[in-house]
């Protein structure tokens, strides 16, 4: 009798995995047109002390990435200091990530990366390498992102 109850359990499970895993969010990054990242934690370090704030960017935490274009390879970012053009790097639907770079007018580099986990939540990881006036300020930020589209 154990080993009937055994049995039909196993076959339930086979009957009900596949549905589970159907459940899951399948989200592919060509079907992303826009995504809009809210920062909630974020380190900074400026050559001589570290900072760890709760508003990565100021008051306003947001980051619009649109225009997301995968076969030409770029995107428009617009957070707090203004828009502009990004080239992705990857979009990768295997790892889960969206990874692009930005060269600023001043000549410093923003690396994003938007990950995307199997339940279909999407996380974004900010690293911004900054000189200033020859001095050496960096920052890594994170959040979560919703898709916008």
């Amino acid at each position: 009798m154990q080993n009937k109850l055994i049995i039909c359990v196993i076959c339930v499970m086979l009957v009900l995995l596949p549905a589970i895993s159907v459940a899951a969010p399948n989200i592919k990054w060509a079907d992303i047109k826009t995504l809009k990242c809210t920062f909630i934690k974020g380190v900074s370090f400026d050559g001589k002390s570290v900072e760890t704030t709760s508003t990565p960017f100021g008051k306003d935490s947001t980051l619009i990435i649109d225009s997301i274009d995968l076969n030409k390879k770029t995107v428009r970012a617009v957070g707090n200091a203004g828009g502009d053009d990004a080239s992705i790097l990857e979009a990768s639907d295997e790892s889960g990530m969206l990874t692009m770079v930005d060269r600023t007018d001043s000549g410093n580099w923003i690396f994003d990366t938007v990950f995307k986990d199997d339940k279909g939540n999407l996380y974004i990881t900010s690293s911004r390498h900054v000189a200033l006036f020859g001095q050496p300020i960096f920052s890594q930020s994170y959040g979560t992102c919703k898709i916008w589209n």
